[in-house]
């Protein structure tokens, strides 16, 4: 996509940013927070000035056959449906896990985690620029691909979910599924997106993608480029923040991005029910 939209969005937005780890007062508190929102913003400074402890630099500690993990209970053990989860931008793996946790929660089922590790804000921008601008794969995009692909062929459903820079990972994953799989597989794939940080989404694949409309992330990726998005965006107004717990699932439980009507929220076993 435009080089020259993506900084214009970027500029433009920018007074969003302030936002980005804020709380809605009527949101539902999360079992897993993402964790206290000044914490959050001092953890993101510190990351972008490098000098975050060196747990928190994990992708160059880790190789393809480490980003999958498992969390959660399937209830439906026959249905032949895998939910996948990948993270966004500089997030832990305990973060990560808290997300997929949370995820688990609501829908009442396993969730693989293709964890997208974080070497720092800088790093991981720098990354979501190669993989949204260049269109080029990155270690966790290729893991995700064969995951996703293999579970398609192995004739599962896959509810393929992305967060942030998840969703530019999701984004690049699906281009590759659809240049190789036939019809038949690509019918038994679902991609969804919160606050997603993508500029497209091919329209091969069902999609549905949930924004707030003052989530930066969500201003400069699937609010900015909404038409590309192949699929409904759901956008929630007059509400703040990017973080996926606290922000996003509980809200989206209680079917307020899409007024209870989207396919993915018919997933959740007990609707607008937080148990």
């Amino acid at each position: 996509m435009s080089i020259a939209k993506d900084l214009k969005l970027v500029i433009q937005k920018s007074s969003s940013l302030k936002y980005i780890a804020s709380r809605n007062q009527d949101d539902p508190s999360p079992t897993y927070p993402d964790g206290d929102a000044k914490d959050i913003r001092v953890t993101l400074f510190m990351m972008a000035l490098r000098l975050v402890p060196s747990k928190f630099t994990e992708r160059s500690n880790l190789s393809a056959k480490h980003l999958i993990v498992e969390h959660g209970v399937q209830v439906n053990e026959d249905d032949n449906i895998e939910f996948v989860f990948v993270n966004g931008i500089g997030t832990s793996q305990k973060a990560a896990k808290h997300n997929a946790m949370e995820i688990s929660k609501f829908f009442k089922r396993k969730i693989t985690l293709l964890y997208n590790p974080t070497n720092g804000i800088v790093d991981d921008l720098i990354e979501s620029v190669i993989g949204r601008s260049l269109d080029q794969k990155t270690v966790v995009c290729k893991t995700t691909y064969n995951f996703v692909r293999d579970s398609l062929r192995s004739n599962r459903r896959v509810v393929l979910i992305g967060y942030s820079q998840g969703g530019i990972i999701v984004s690049n994953v699906v281009k590759n599924i659809v240049n190789e799989c036939d019809a038949t597989m690509l019918s038994h794939l679902e991609v969804y997106t919160f606050a997603g940080a993508q500029d497209e989404m091919s329209s091969s694949v069902f999609s549905e993608h949930f924004c707030n409309d003052t989530d930066y992330v969500s201003q400069i990726g699937a609010i900015g480029y909404k038409e590309e998005q192949g699929g409904t965006v759901y956008i929630r107004k007059g509400v703040i923040g990017h973080l996926l717990n606290s922000n996003y699932l509980g809200a989206f439980a209680l079917g307020k991005y899409c007024n209870s009507k989207s396919r993915l929220f018919g997933y959740i076993p007990t609707k607008g029910g937080l148990n």
